[in-house]
């Protein structure tokens, strides 16, 4: 019971829709159920000792059933018995592998599975924990990224992955470092300065009409509204997420591309809904989306307390001055940050703030500025307190 719960527990927080079965009986009973209401299961993860009818009993059944036909199997064992893997192979299963299973170890296999079937993989292909190691290769990504914490968030998140990051902090960097190494893969923040994404990866792809080669581009903007994605794409990116960034759109993402797989997105993203509870702080969406890393959390608040009295300051400044343009730019770097720890009280006013500084509203911007500045302090406090991290 517990093995079915981590497991239907995973699948869900990468936006599946998973059911759980205590037995071979009750299983084929789902998947029969499911292929006559024409909704049929296009997975089944099968545990290969249980009782009555066991893992191998139940994938013969399922080989068997007509009805079934096109269900991909995955099959786990606590211990292998010599023989399994070549009785998988000749039952067609597609992967066999070893709990317990990493949440990371689960979703790479899967994607694997579909990978090998949409590259016409032979039928006596099984992948095991060795070939799963195997198809990880280290890509090489470039990060280009002005916002410090969502540099270190994106980071920690790829080199979880074990993927090799070069970060740089503006478009015009980006695209001397795209000239001077060799990279798999570019995640390019849209808003930035010297050179902003969409025009730093315009000049990439000129550049590549040289060579007739092309590298996977991913735009990630904050903003998030309709049109956006056209705009990226027009300029020649491959895909598009959202800030905040979570990890589950991060790796399908990359997964999608570096597989040759990447045809945009179905659908317009929707403008980013802002949801806060009673304290302003939607602490439990954020860690949602960085795997529940706790260590890693801490961290990028930590950096985000550090850094946020100098956007305050160059807010503060840019009013003093009359410059609308540099309020708004410091004010949307804040907001990013605040949006990538759940700080929607903060996110908002940040938004608030950006929106006025692009109005050139600056009286109504002081004003704005001085609730972002207590709600700043309301976090401050709340950090402050031993054992923060816990009570969340």
């Amino acid at each position: 019971a517990t093995n079915r719960k981590i497991l239907v527990e995973m699948l869900a927080h990468w936006r599946s829709r998973a059911e759980a079965a205590s037995s071979g009986e009750e299983a084929l009973k789902a998947l029969r159920s499911a292929s006559a209401a024409g909704d049929p299961f296009k997975l089944i993860v099968v545990d290969s000792r249980m009782p009555f009818m066991d893992g191998f009993a139940l994938v013969e059944q399922i080989v068997a059933d007509e009805k079934l036909a096109g269900i991909k199997i995955m099959m786990l064992t606590s211990a292998g018995n010599r023989g399994d893997a070549a009785r998988c192979r000749q039952l067609g299963v597609a992967a066999y592998l070893y709990k317990p299973l990493k949440e990371t170890d689960l979703i790479d296999a899967i994607s694997a599975v579909y990978g090998m079937a949409e590259e016409g993989a032979a039928e006596s292909g099984l992948l095991t924990r060795h070939s799963l190691r195997e198809r990880r290769r280290k890509l090489r990504i470039l990060l280009a990224e002005d916002n410090h914490v969502n540099q270190m968030l994106a980071t920690k998140l790829l080199e979880k992955r074990g993927y090799q990051v070069t970060v740089v902090g503006d478009g015009l960097k980006a695209v001397r470092a795209f000239e001077s190494g060799e990279f798999d893969l570019i995640l390019m923040d849209v808003q930035m300065p010297e050179m902003d994404g969409l025009a730093a990866a315009g000049a990439i792809r000129l550049r590549e009409r040289k060579t007739g080669e092309h590298i996977p581009i991913i735009a990630m903007t904050a903003h998030a509204m309709k049109g956006d994605r056209d705009n990226c794409l027009e300029a020649g990116m491959d895909e598009y997420i959202a800030k905040p960034i979570r990890a589950s759109e991060l790796y399908t993402t990359i997964d999608r591309l570096v597989s040759g797989q990447a045809a945009g997105r179905s659908r317009d993203a929707a403008a980013i809904e802002i949801k806060a509870d009673d304290s302003g702080f939607d602490f439990i969406a954020a860690l949602d989306s960085i795997d529940g890393d706790k260590g890693l959390f801490e961290e990028l608040m930590g950096l985000f307390l550090e850094d946020y009295p100098q956007r305050l300051e160059e807010i503060e400044a840019a009013l003093e001055k009359g410059d609308s343009e540099a309020a708004e730019r410091a004010a949307h770097t804040l907001k990013g940050a605040a949006g990538s720890l759940g700080l929607s009280r903060i996110q908002k006013r940040a938004l608030q703030l950006e929106e006025q500084g692009r109005a050139s509203d600056l009286v109504q911007a002081g004003k704005t500025l001085e609730s972002l500045r207590a709600e700043l302090e309301k976090l401050n406090l709340f950090c402050s307190r031993e054992g923060w991290l816990d009570s969340i």
